[in-house]
């Protein structure tokens, strides 16, 4: 699946809308360690994720039925702010945040000033060598378009192998064949490749309303 790299990143219309995404430079497969190297524009760039999180956590539990679940894991979850929103909305569920060190460090923080960190937990670890195992859910929002193909294909195949065998993999994406319109099909000939080479398929993709992004629930094939 060619484009899954930074590319749908800077087309990403929530994004751009806030207007920050515009003074990050160099926004290809280096953004990780310019910014690590930048830390004033690691600040500028957190700051717009951080906002479009928001943004996209709330219309997700609106829009997905979480409360089916007893256990998700947001893989690469950041500062919690996805799951945050997801357990406060479902308090019976438990939620783990997981993610490097460095880029968790302020989940325990969010989840407790949000009431819900009894819930959960943060758990420290690289999703390109494993994940943890067992979870209903694993999340991975705009995880996939960070990376190249390889890259992609080894963060699916360590979700698939951490899934039991009814577990879903929901990736939050925006992603679709370019020159071609944004339909659900479109969505499924972009991503089945990949997640069949992971093991994976397509159970169903669901648009999320009011933004440009679906939820693509994938499922051992």
């Amino acid at each position: 699946m060619g484009g899954t790299g930074l590319a749908i990143l800077r087309r990403n219309a929530p994004l751009r809308e806030n207007g920050r995404i515009g003074d990050v430079p160099h926004l290809w497969n280096g953004t990780f360690e310019y910014l690590a190297a930048n830390p004033d524009q690691a600040v500028i760039f957190n700051e717009a994720m951080a906002e479009n999180t928001r943004r996209v956590s709330q219309a997700l539990v609106s829009a997905y039925d979480f409360s089916r679940f007893r256990k998700i894991i947001d893989v690469g979850g950041g500062n919690g702010a996805l799951m945050t929103a997801i357990v406060a909305t479902n308090p019976d569920i438990r939620g783990v945040v997981f993610d490097l060190p460095r880029g968790s460090a302020e989940a325990s923080q969010k989840l407790a000033d949000a009431g819900v960190a009894a819930n959960c937990e943060v758990v420290a670890g690289d999703f390109f060598r494993s994940v943890p195992e067992g979870t209903d859910v694993y999340i991975l929002k705009f995880i996939i378009h960070d990376w190249d193909d390889e890259q992609s294909l080894a963060i699916l195949k360590n979700c698939r192998k951490a899934t039991h065998q009814v577990s879903k993999i929901l990736l939050i994406e925006r992603v679709m064949p370019e020159k071609m319109e944004a339909t659900p099909a479109n969505q499924r000939m972009a991503m089945a490749d990949m997640l069949a080479k992971a093991g994976l398929s397509i159970a169903q993709i669901l648009a999320i309303p009011g933004l440009d992004i679906s939820v693509i629930e994938a499922v051992r094939s």
